[in-house]
């Protein structure tokens, strides 16, 4: 699967991402304001919510633990309240090729996410939705496996090179086979996650961009701190 995507992405990009600690939030703002890049804002706040996919022997976040060069994460993304309709939800898949990242996006029907949600509800939307036969195939044999969402700012550099985004509030719940209430919850509030997003092209550029921040680079995945958190896997 993961050959078969790679062929039809034809834009792939840098992630850098940054973590801010609780004791460092005073400084996010004031550092986004004055950054040389001039960064503005582009986009309204809005949360985002992901149901994330893997195998029964949870693949997906092994081959991220372990640092694969290639590795792929399926999700269903929406925005907007978490519970209730979900009225325009996208599958995705999220490649990795060493550090380059492509995404490709197929849009689904829409999906009410309540108390009592289970796989076999998630798999009649797949079932249903208008996918090419192997992805179709492919998703039915995951099984969903964890529920985050957060709240995401969107900035763009004054060159036009560079997109910021900052993630926080962020809320984790485990997702079993049946009857999900939803009462199981992990939640990361005293952190905030900065991503800087760029085209390969752009690559030369980055370093003027990244050092200037006083944060820590970080490898920082929601899905696998999602599994560690409500799973209880670790590295």
């Amino acid at each position: 699967m993961i050959d078969l995507l790679s062929s039809k992405i034809s834009d792939y990009r840098y992630e850098r991402k940054f973590v801010v600690d609780n004791d460092l939030f005073l400084q996010l703002n004031p550092v986004i304001q004055s950054h040389p890049a001039v960064f503005k804002p582009i986009f309204y706040k809005r949360q985002i919510n992901n149901v994330y996919f893997d195998s029964f022997h949870f693949q997906s976040y092994k081959d991220n633990v372990n640092g694969l060069s290639k590795r792929l994460k399926v999700r269903i993304r929406w925005y907007g309240d978490t519970f209730g309709q979900a009225a325009s939800p996208n599958l995705e898949f999220k490649l990795k090729v060493n550090h380059q990242i492509g995404k490709i996006t197929f849009a689904l029907p829409a999906m009410n996410v309540e108390s009592g949600y289970d796989v076999e509800k998630i798999k009649r939307i797949i079932s249903g939705a208008d996918l090419p036969g192997p992805i179709r195939n492919y998703v039915l044999r995951l099984s969903p496996v964890l529920l985050n969402s957060y709240q995401r700012e969107y900035y763009r550099s004054a060159d036009l090179k560079f997109r910021l985004t900052v993630d926080e509030y962020m809320k984790m719940y485990r997702l079993r086979n049946y009857s999900n209430t939803f009462i199981d919850q992990s939640s990361m509030l005293k952190s905030k996650i900065i991503e800087l997003k760029y085209s390969c092209k752009y690559d030369q550029d980055s370093h003027r961009v990244t050092s200037l921040f006083p944060f820590r680079l970080s490898k920082n995945s929601k899905y696998v701190q999602g599994i560690q958190s409500m799973w209880g896997f670790y590295e």
